[in-house]
């Protein structure tokens, strides 16, 4: 039988600092690639560690690369041994997560894929936990963590990626963040609009043109008009500091070039 998270914190308070910093990173920092998109009309140059550093002490989120950055200095500022970490989604190591020693055991933290991550996953245990419907679960392989999701509009459980336990540091990760920046089709973020916003009870989600809002017995969806996006997201989501409207304009760009 899976544990549960509460029985996996039974081995120290240190996990539960852990596990309450996760919860309270994600209901704070939303996930969106609004830089990613206005950066695409001024040449495409890519975020410095420091800049995203700043996006998330300003509490103004990002994409996994700079949601992990922010993480990892506010773990390690707090005394915990951490490290980068990096998962495979679709091409080798293309999204990054954060890897934490805490009651002498290793977790892995992902604040930065747009999803109800709640829990810290253990190297060395599997684990199940949800959130507002969404179901996930998280099993031990050979060096590495495998974890699978269903959420309410996608019962069926899937293996959403596999994330390596060797420690990994920002440099390590320049090709992968640069090909972010620049290659079309490496990740959905220089063609598709994407921004979330979770709290404990709600989880908004805007895929283009789709605003699907979660809670923990029902969920919605509507289609908007490409005229109210930006409302969406300076008004429901709370992004308005960022640069909506270059985002805006560059993904209708890019939808416009693949229709």
């Amino acid at each position: 039988m899976r544990p549960s998270a509460e029985q996996l914190d039974s081995d120290g308070q240190s996990v539960h600092a852990l596990r309450q910093l996760v919860r309270e990173w994600l209901f704070t920092q939303p996930f969106h690639n609004l830089d990613l998109l206005a950066s695409s009309l001024r040449g495409g140059r890519t975020l410095t560690r420091e800049e995203a550093l700043d996006r998330c002490t300003t509490g103004l989120g990002g994409p996994c690369h700079v949601q992990a950055a922010g993480f990892l200095q506010l773990v390690t500022s707090l005394g915990f041994e951490a490290d980068l970490a990096a998962a495979t989604i679709t091409h080798p190591d293309d999204h990054l997560l954060v890897r934490v020693l805490a009651s002498g055991r290793v977790w892995l933290c992902d604040v930065g894929n747009g999803q109800p991550y709640v829990e810290p996953f253990p190297a060395d245990a599997p684990l199940r936990f949800a959130h507002l419907g969404w179901c996930f679960e998280t099993r031990p392989l050979s060096g590495a963590v495998e974890l699978r999701r269903a959420s309410p509009d996608q019962p069926e459980s899937r293996v959403v990626y596999r994330a390596a336990l060797k420690p990994k540091v920002w440099a390590d990760f320049s090709g992968t963040i640069d090909r972010h920046h620049h290659q079309e089709g490496f990740g959905p973020f220089l063609r598709g609009l994407r921004a979330v916003r979770m709290s404990t009870d709600e989880m908004i989600v805007l895929r283009d043109t789709t605003l699907t809002v979660y809670r923990e017995k029902t969920w919605h969806r509507i289609e908007l008009a490409e005229d109210n996006v930006g409302a969406i997201l300076r008004d429901r989501l709370g992004l308005g500091c960022l640069p909506v409207d270059e985002a805006v304009e560059a993904w209708l760009r890019a939808r416009r070039e693949t229709s």
